[in-house]
């Protein structure tokens, strides 16, 4: 059973040698077993259609929000419910509608690019992992549409290690991360365009002959 689906390219950007890039595109191993497919399908239309009980109906009551005591389907309706809880509607339905694996212990998580195993070196910083989520993602030489466009990158894996420059916003209130490629190339891409690691992700389990959401949450 494949685990995910990782290329390897070769980008030729002028270099004096040819520098290895990673793309990771996007995969979902839902189908390999129907009803856990129809079980994300149904919570990922519950969250789209802002459906509270239709969604803690499929939710474990124990399920884990945090790495603290933060759990239980009551802490997660009150999360949703709350006057900012668009915010966190908006984190589950991106989380669910990006795929995903299933794991060793046979649960299944999503998103896809939290799921995935890459081929990165040892020592790597996970914090400024980013992955590009989308196709011909423009890269910019400053944080603003305005600005030249120095790259085009398709799921591409980058990182945004600059310590003295992180972020920025433009004045339209769009927030740009400075980045790298792993090709050395540097730019802006703007937030919507770029995952992490450590942002909200989603577990699920068998429990009773059904599946369940286990944890949704974020951080480390």
């Amino acid at each position: 059973m494949p685990r995910l689906l990782l290329s390897l390219l070769l980008l030729f950007a002028g270099l004096p040698a040819p520098a290895a890039a990673l793309q990771l595109l996007p995969f979902d191993e839902a189908a390999e077993n129907p009803a856990f497919k129809q079980l994300r399908d149904a919570l990922l239309d519950a969250a789209r259609r802002r459906d509270l009980e239709r969604l803690l109906a499929a939710t474990a009551p124990d399920v884990q929000l945090g790495f603290g005591s933060e759990s239980g389907v009551e802490q997660l309706r009150r999360g949703l419910a709350a006057e900012d809880g668009a915010l966190l509607w908006a984190e589950l339905e991106d989380a669910l509608a990006h795929g995903g694996a299933f794991n060793r212990q046979g649960g299944f998580d999503a998103p896809y690019w939290f799921a995935a195993e890459l081929p990165l070196p040892d020592d790597t910083d996970w914090t400024a992992v980013r992955y590009v989520v989308g196709a011909n993602v423009r890269m910019r030489a400053g944080p603003g549409t305005d600005q030249p466009v120095v790259a085009a990158l398709s799921y591409e894996v980058v990182l945004a290690d600059d310590l003295e420059e992180t972020w920025s916003s433009d004045p339209a209130g769009h927030i740009w991360y400075k980045v790298r490629t792993l090709a050395d190339q540097k730019g802006w891409i703007r937030e919507d365009f770029l995952r992490g690691n450590y942002g909200f992700r989603a577990g699920f389990e068998q429990r009773d002959g059904r599946w369940v959401m286990t944890y949704f949450l974020a951080g480390d």
